[in-house]
């Protein structure tokens, strides 16, 4: 796979990783510590431990029209990470999630995403860490999330003022679960007449 850390404005285009020896913990992609105002897109990402990760990475990286499938633990993890654009991304059939939002992620604007048939969770959004490691302002817009086994959006109940707008959300065992209801902003896609 590619690693690359602390290093920004880079270019990751039409890369194909296939068939790599998942090993607990790695990526496919990794961006860690530092790395900003990077692009990674139309990549092509199949059968790791985690498709793409960026951790610690903030400021203007961009994730787009890219495919991540067939992962042990998740198409696509956002780690302590802020400021970033997922769009357009194609993602299927991890073992445990499609997206994970996890320790304080903030302020991510995640568009366009097809998120389906995960053997667990279609996007999962988690603390991980102290009560101030909370993913917050996170917004996730036009997203369709189907066919996971659990949860659509599973949300830590300490997640604060994330937005969820316009989002498709069908055939999962539930739509979005939470343990109590700290201001949430959803709005329901609504049908045209």
């Amino acid at each position: 796979g590619i690693y690359a850390y602390n290093s920004s404005h880079n270019t990751f285009d039409s890369l194909m990783i296939d068939g790599n020896i998942p090993i607990q913990g790695t990526s496919l992609i990794e961006l860690e510590e530092n790395c900003n105002h990077n692009v990674i897109t139309n990549c092509k990402l199949n059968g790791g431990y985690i498709g793409l990760r960026l951790k610690n990475c903030s400021d203007n990286n961009i994730v787009r029209n890219c495919s991540s499938t067939n992962h042990q633990h998740s198409g696509l993890t956002i780690y302590e990470s802020d400021n970033n654009a997922i769009k357009n991304n194609y993602i299927e059939a991890s073992a445990n999630c499609g997206m994970y939002i996890i320790f304080g992620s903030s302020r991510n604007n995640i568009e366009g995403n097809t998120i389906i048939n995960n053997l667990e969770y279609g996007v999962i959004m988690d603390r991980r860490g102290t009560k101030d490691e909370l993913p917050r302002e996170n917004i996730l817009r036009k997203n369709t999330i189907s066919g996971n086994a659990n949860e659509g959006i599973m949300m830590d109940a300490m997640a604060k003022r994330n937005k969820l707008i316009e989002n498709t959300i069908f055939d999962n065992q539930k739509m979005l679960s939470r343990e109590v209801q700290p201001p949430l902003e959803v709005e329901k896609r609504r049908k045209r007449k």
